[in-house]
């Protein structure tokens, strides 16, 4: 019963002064109730549809504002000459026409994530390939014609995103929100900066407000909350996303304000039916299928990684130090990371590392594994770290630096894995800098 009240339970309380307004309707028209009993419903809505039409003023001034703030906005932005980089690029490339976005992304070497959209065909070309990680995620893309749940459309083509460094000059947009009240309105309104050549070039804002619906609706929910229920009711409200730009220019680079003031063109259903490939993608995938067609078992080091990968850690030594410089990942055996640290129980050793793919991270530690597919009823064995400054926690980030004591190796059991897991604690040494 509790299960069908979560999912069902709010919702039939919306329908039920609609229901009520029904029947009182029903019950005037056969003379039962006075007219007079209709004030109440009349007020109800009445006082709904006023603040409605509040609301809706103070969002057509917010979208005037920003429509005349953006429209001084021109940003000289050419693709073949210029990489995006910015959050959200994955949308960007599937609804706008652009070869390729970028990501920052500091567990990669190369410190970007790209993301494409490419054909069918060579969708399939890169899944029929048999590789190692830290190549290519393949993605299908579902398209969204318009509002509603059920307007969209699952696209042939798929999204491919990889590690890769931008070659072009770079063109990068942050992002900051802030949340505004306005004549009781929650306003969510972002400012995009953009900078080029460490210059900032312009500045774009757009915004989303959580509205009222044109069909009054009551939510009525209870939850656990602590060691009590908490129960709330209110108006139903959805995320509608304000027009930052005039209906010429939506119509044509869509409702994203970032691809408006870089003049990307929107893309229409009919462009998914002769979809053709950009040179640029073109040109990154058949260079990557090329080089997977010529690998040789030389062309691999011991952890089963490309000889000339950046994922290649830097290993050498300063005095009696044993440095490890680069990202730290999982492969065969736990990785190089773990027989670096193996090889240093109870020494000093410098680490400037990132934490790439398949690291497993907690608060204070992290934890790379390896596929022991030899041994029966073993499916990896961990390879944790935990890090501390003397008796206290130190706060994991995506970067580890400076001089560290390595602990000796302890050996852990672990039910799925019947060798054992293997932990080191590694203690800042402050001296040592």
């Amino acid at each position: 019963m509790m299960f069908g009240m979560a999912l069902a339970g709010p919702y039939v309380w919306g329908f039920l002064p609609h229901l009520i307004t029904i029947g009182l309707i029903c019950d005037v028209s056969q003379k039962r109730f006075s007219r007079k009993a209709l004030l109440v419903p009349v007020l109800g809505y009445a006082s709904y549809y006023a603040f409605f039409n509040h609301e809706l003023a103070a969002i057509h001034a917010v979208e005037d504002r920003l429509k005349a703030e953006n429209a001084k906005q021109a940003i000289d932005f050419d693709p073949s000459r210029h990489a995006l980089v910015m959050k959200g690029g994955e949308g960007l490339v599937t609804y706008n026409k652009v070869a390729v976005a970028y990501e920052e992304n500091s567990g990669f070497p190369e410190g970007h994530q790209s993301y494409r959209l490419i054909s069918a065909q060579r969708c399939k070309d890169v899944r029929d390939v048999e590789r190692e990680s830290f190549d290519f995620d393949l993605f299908g893309v579902h398209w969204q014609r318009g509002e509603g749940s059920f307007n969209s459309k699952f696209l042939e083509q798929c999204q491919l995103r990889t590690r890769e460094r931008p070659k072009k000059d770079i063109v990068k947009i942050s992002a900051t929100e802030n949340k505004k009240i306005i004549s009781g309105l929650e306003v969510f309104e972002t400012t995009h900066v953009i900078v080029a050549g460490n210059k900032t070039v312009g500045v774009i804002k757009d915004a989303f407000a959580m509205r009222l619906p044109a069909f009054p609706f009551i939510i009525v929910g209870c939850g656990p909350s602590h060691s009590s229920w908490d129960c709330r009711v209110g108006f139903y409200r959805s995320r509608y996303l304000l027009a930052v730009a005039d209906s010429a220019a939506i119509e044509k680079y869509g409702m994203n304000s970032i691809a408006n003031v870089l003049k990307l063109e929107k893309y229409k259903e009919s462009d998914f039916s002769d979809f053709k490939d950009y040179p640029e993608n073109v040109a990154f995938v058949e260079g990557w299928l090329n080089a997977k067609k010529s690998e040789t078992a030389e062309d691999f080091n011991e952890w089963g990684v490309r000889k000339d990968s950046p994922y290649i850690p830097q290993i050498e030594y300063a005095g009696d130090v044993e440095s490890y410089k680069g990202v730290i990942y999982s492969r065969k055996q736990g990785g190089p990371f773990y027989d670096f640290i193996r090889r240093n129980d109870g020494k000093t050793v410098f680490i400037d590392a990132t934490l790439g793919e398949g690291v497993n991270r907690g608060q204070n530690g992290f934890g790379t594994f390896a596929i022991c597919k030899e041994e029966r009823a073993c499916g990896r064995v961990e390879h944790w770290y935990r890090l501390m400054n003397g008796n206290t926690d130190v706060r994991l980030s995506d970067r580890i630096t400076g001089y560290w004591k390595v602990s000796t190796s302890g050996v852990f059991p672990d039910s799925g894995t019947p060798i054992g897991n293997t932990r080191n604690v590694l203690t800042v040494v402050e001296s040592a800098k």
